[in-house]
């Protein structure tokens, strides 16, 4: 595993975190170019974008908590961790949809148009995406012997893959 690329001063920089940026401006590029085909405007999905990612985080980062309550219920001091270490693509998910409906209702925007244009992006940023995870060594599969198995930090034997396979998936979506 690979987590830190390197160190701005003390400042780790994350593999995950890398992938997640790039993750998101490949689905931007690719939402700004299907926009128009459901009568949306490129140049408005920049706002929904910004909104999108800090909701998504706060949603991952509060809904992580709550899955693990119980730890950060004896652990108060690190609930507001900028360091991020807890985050669940559950709650992302919830609160951008949630934030999604807000937006189409503002700008009077058709909530499917809009579910439509973002669709293949989100698929193609959470592929990338997982790749960080795999990166990060997080979120691994259970113990196998295929050859493609593969071993995790501080985890005893090969485990699969599962954040390959998600990828996979996600392009199997997309196509």
């Amino acid at each position: 595993m690979f987590p830190v690329l390197f160190h701005i001063g003390s400042f780790p920089v994350r593999a995950f975190g890398i992938l997640l940026i790039i993750g998101f401006f490949v689905g931007m590029m690719i939402a700004k170019r299907r926009a128009p085909r459901f009568g949306i405007d490129p140049n408005r999905l920049w706002d929904l974008a910004i909104l999108l990612i800090v909701f998504g985080v706060i949603g991952a980062r509060v809904v992580y908590i709550a899955q693990e309550w119980s730890y950060y219920s004896q652990h108060r001091n690190e609930l507001f961790s900028l360091k991020f270490d807890g985050l669940t693509s559950f709650g992302g998910l919830l609160f951008g949809l949630i934030v999604m409906v807000i937006w189409c209702r503002r700008t009077k925007t058709s909530f499917l148009a809009a579910m439509d244009v973002f669709a293949v992006p989100l698929l193609v940023a959470h592929a990338i995406g997982r790749i960080g995870c795999l990166a990060n060594g997080c979120c691994y599969g259970g113990p196998t012997n295929l050859p493609w198995g593969v071993h995790f930090q501080d985890v005893l034997g090969i485990h699969h893959p599962a954040q390959i396979y998600d990828s996979l998936m996600s392009l199997v979506g997309v196509a």
